[in-house]
């Protein structure tokens, strides 16, 4: 448990500190393919991660449905409308501000 913790706390960091940096740094003009750059970034590196802990080979694709499919597809979806709006919003506003998605998000 205490690992786990851990890795969240490192998780939040890692975010707060990227989201700081992403008010700064050099990026496209356009928002969608700023957005896209970084989760193609982000999914190749967690799917490095998840090759190196041998996920792969515990992966079953008989295991899964339908419904768990349709499911991720929904969350892809709103998640990238959700992570291009946040990314937006931390851009035109304050980051004090832009932390409120944490609140608009689950509705």
């Amino acid at each position: 448990m205490k690992t786990l913790m851990q890795g969240f706390a490192a998780a939040s960091l890692l975010w707060a500190g990227g989201s700081v940096y992403s008010r700064h740094a050099p990026q496209p003009s356009s928002q969608a393919l700023s957005s896209g750059m970084q989760m193609l970034g982000g999914g190749v590196v967690l799917l490095g991660l998840s090759a190196l802990a041998g996920e792969f080979s515990r992966f079953e694709w008989a295991a899964g449905s339908a419904r768990a499919l349709g499911s991720w597809v929904y969350v892809t979806v709103l998640g990238s409308v959700a992570y291009g709006s946040y990314l937006w919003l931390f851009k035109a506003s304050t980051p004090a501000k832009a932390a409120t998605y944490a609140y608009v998000n689950p509705v």
